[in-house]
């Protein structure tokens, strides 16, 4: 059995060579003091400095997890809290109160909703038999739980986001549960009398070795799980979690479970995006951290990942190609994940084959488009860009888009070190402007717009990334519903643009962007059928059109792959994971 001096700190150099069954054997206050001294000294070494400090830290996590583990196996479901619960879920239901403070809640007015909080905690102090002298609420992003407690204040701070602020059912669950940790501190700190050996001086010692949700990130593949099993919050989520159910059964019986299963699915979004920004941070191993955060997930999980975590990821592997290191596999795996996380859906692939059509119908018809294919050879500069913002103006209309402003750029052709060949810049797109402008090059040397093929190409490929903009910034500002059938996609456009991968950086992660597939679709599509294909190959185009809209998740949305006499024939094609 392992001895233990809690006055000689640092605890790590007496606990580090003790094995589980050390732990188990450890008594009741022994445990808990060891959680505290050893919780409080790896919040210290979370941002290690080198490779000792990451390894203990590493170690500190294993032992924190098997105390944990440990405690699990006490039940944390304590009978004068069960009463005490009853009691208030009770009131709230008899008292006519859930309705009062629901139509107080929903005028959306922060200060009504501040006072709802405030007479819900008074209702749970009330009941729980403890002053919680809840002062303010405040409504900001949280970690990783919906509510956020300062124990020295009494101050509430709940998640401002659209599901608690827009759920009555999910803002009360934070609400209780974060009078829940309130009433915990209370306890440990001696504020609420309990009795001798009584289950209220269990939770009070199991409080004192809690760990914040900050300084909580377990690296191993049930984190989350962790993070959830620490005592304390085992104790407020089972609070929390029965007295919402319990409301949601007496006022909407047909979401009783699924609220709470939506709140801990949102947690564990938060918590994984907590976790991948933390290893994208990490100052020894941020690229074997970043994969090892990144492994574990599903890629349908990687999608509730904030934006800021994958852009962080992303923005990682770009930092080190600056500095001219080489990006190493791992971290271009992990790349690779959060790339194919995000495809193309069915409900786009059609809509935007059919505008493709309409367009090619547009193109072939329209007289400028047809003197600027037979005379491009004698068109002056000047002449061709205005005929290429004459064709991005046609592409916005039938994609019902704002057009974006044809600009000139002079970027001469680089040397390429690996190929011994001239790199082209042909044309960008300008993202998140107010006012949206594709920028087309018209460098001598480059002789980009030269062909008038390869600058219609480049003008319709920019253009499609102004859609996708457009699609985008409609996701991100409400203007969209979920039931629109290009909802997700759109959804999908928007983190396109913030994990976006130069194609210097990785040729690979740059094709297989949804963006630039899609945008390479429209641009080769329209390109090929109008000035390469033959009369049999058009049929056979449209042929791959309707093959496509019968059956989207089967085929790739570039249609003008694999034709022999295409200059893109060769390129590999695009993978299509399930939408």
């Amino acid at each position: 059995m392992i001895e233990l001096d809690f006055k000689l700190p640092p605890i790590w150099d007496q606990v580090k060579d003790a094995k589980y069954g050390d732990l188990e054997e450890l008594d009741y206050y022994q445990r808990y003091e060891l959680m505290n001294m050893l919780g409080r000294e790896y919040a210290g070494n979370m941002v290690p400095e080198n490779q000792g400090a990451y390894s203990r830290m590493l170690a500190q996590e294993g032992m924190l997890r098997d105390l944990f583990i440990i405690d699990g196996r006490e039940p944390i479901q304590y009978d004068i809290d069960a009463q005490a619960l009853e009691q208030f879920n009770k009131r709230v239901i008899e008292s006519g109160k859930f309705e009062e403070w629901q139509r107080q809640w929903s005028r959306r007015d922060n200060h009504a909703q501040q006072g709802v909080a405030l007479q819900i905690s008074r209702m749970f102090s009330e009941s729980f038999g403890a002053n919680l002298k809840t002062s303010r609420i405040h409504f900001a992003p949280t970690d990783i739980v919906n509510a956020e407690v300062d124990v020295e204040s009494g101050d509430l701070t709940l998640n401002d986001t659209k599901p608690v602020r827009q759920d009555f059912l999910k803002f009360y669950h934070s609400v209780v549960y974060a009078n829940a940790r309130l009433y915990q501190d209370r306890l440990a700190t001696n504020k609420i009398p309990f009795d001798e050996g009584g289950e209220r001086e269990d939770l009070a010692f199991r409080t004192y070795g809690d760990l914040s949700p900050s300084q909580s990130m377990f690296w191993d593949t049930s984190g989350f799980n962790n993070f959830m099993n620490q005592p304390t919050r085992r104790h407020a989520m089972w609070l929390a979690d029965t007295a919402t159910e319990a409301l949601a059964a007496a006022y909407d019986p047909e979401r009783q479970h699924e609220v709470v299963r939506d709140i801990h699915a949102e947690m564990s979004s938060r918590y994984m995006s907590a976790k991948v920004l933390y290893a994208a941070n990490m100052p020894v191993f941020a690229s074997e951290d970043v994969s090892h955060a990144l492994t574990p997930i599903f890629e349908h999980h990687i999608r509730g990942l904030t934006i800021e975590a994958q852009h962080k990821v992303v923005m990682l592997a770009s930092k080190m190609h600056a500095r001219g290191e080489p990006v190493p596999g791992h971290l271009n795996d992990a790349i690779d994940k959060i790339m194919t996380s995000y495809p193309l859906t069915d409900e786009y692939k059609r809509f935007q084959v059919e505008k493709q059509r309409d367009l090619l119908y547009r193109m072939m018809t329209d007289p400028r488009v047809t003197d600027a294919r037979q005379n491009w050879h004698s068109y002056s500069t000047t002449r061709r860009l205005d005929f290429l913002q004459h064709a991005v103006n046609i592409h916005a209309e039938i994609f019902g888009c704002r057009a974006a402003k044809v600009e000139a750029i002079d970027v001469p052709p680089r040397p390429d070190k690996e190929s011994n060949r001239k790199i082209i810049h042909y044309g960008g797109y300008l993202w998140r402007q107010r006012n949206p402008v594709i920028q087309i090059n018209v460098n001598e040397q480059a002789g980009a717009i030269d062909n008038f093929f390869e600058a219609f190409n480049t003008a319709m490929h920019e253009a499609q990334h102004n859609f996708q903009d457009s699609l985008a910034s409609r996701y991100e500002n409400n203007f969209m519903k979920p039931d629109d059938p290009l909802y997700e996609q759109a959804r999908y456009f928007l983190t396109g643009s913030y994990v976006y991968v130069n194609p210097d950086q990785n040729r690979t992660h740059y094709h297989n962007n949804l963006l630039e597939r899609d945008a390479f679709a429209v641009g080769n599509g329209l390109s090929f059928f109008m000035g390469l294909a033959n009369a049999d190959q058009r049929e056979e185009y449209a042929k791959r059109m309707e093959a496509l809209l019968g059956d989207p998740s089967h085929h790739d949305l570039d249609l003008s792959r694999g034709f022999p006499n295409a200059p893109w024939h060769n390129q590999p094609p695009m993978p299509e994971p399930e939408a």
